[in-house]
C-alpha cells in the first residue's frame, strides 16, 4: 500500500516523505494541534517529525496534501488516528480524508477499525461519527502535549456499519 496514492475531490493522500518533516513539525507543533493527541509532545520539533517519518509502523501512513500543501497526516495501525494543522481546520477535509483511507481499508478486507477522541475534541468526534464508529468505553489516557490525564472515549468500526453509512 505505501507506494499506493489516494485521491478525494480536494486532497492527496501520499506516503509520508523525509521532505513533509519541517511543514509536519511546524504544523503540529502548535499547542491548539498537539493537545488533542495522545503521544505528541509539545513543543514539537523537527527531530521529532523526522523521527515519525523514518519509523513508520505500517503501510498505512499518508500524508494529507491540499493544493500542493503538507496540511495533516492520517493513518491505520492499530487504529485510526489522524490530524490537520490549524489552517486547515473547519472545511470538512478530515472527514474526506477518513472516508478516503477508511473506504479503502474496508475495500482490501481488512478487519474493523477502532479510533477514539479527547472528550473535550468535538471536531474529532464529528469525524468519526460521520464515518460510522460506535462508542465503546470512556476511560483516561495521559496526553503528553498537555502534560495530564484526559477523557478519552473510544471508538469501533465495523464493516457492517461502514456499509451502512457509505451505502
Amino acid at each position: 500500500m505505501s507506494t499506493n496514492i489516494l485521491k478525494t475531490e480536494r486532497l492527496i493522500l501520499r506516503p509520508m516523505a523525509m521532505t513533509d518533516a519541517p511543514d509536519i513539525s511546524r504544523l503540529i507543533g502548535t499547542l491548539d494541534v498537539s493537545r488533542w493527541l495522545e503521544v505528541v509532545p509539545y513543543p514539537y520539533a523537527l527531530t521529532d517529525a523526522e523521527s515519525f517519518i523514518s519509523d513508520q509502523p505500517s503501510d498505512w501512513r499518508f500524508t494529507i496534501e491540499i493544493d500542493g500543501a503538507v496540511a495533516g497526516v492520517i493513518s491505520i495501525s492499530d487504529q485510526l488516528g489522524y490530524w490537520l494543522g490549524k489552517p486547515f481546520w473547519n472545511h470538512g477535509y478530515m472527514t474526506e480524508a477518513a472516508i478516503a483511507l477508511v473506504g479503502e481499508w474496508f475495500q482490501r478486507g481488512a478487519n474493523d477499525l477502532n479510533s477514539g477522541y479527547f472528550v473535550a475534541n468535538a471536531r474529532s468526534s464529528s469525524v468519526l461519527h460521520k464515518l460510522g464508529f460506535k462508542a465503546t468505553e470512556r476511560t483516561e489516557v495521559y496526553s503528553l502535549a498537555q502534560n495530564k490525564d484526559v477523557a478519552l472515549q473510544r471508538m469501533h468500526l465495523t464493516r457492517a456499519d461502514w456499509q451502512a453509512y457509505r451505502g
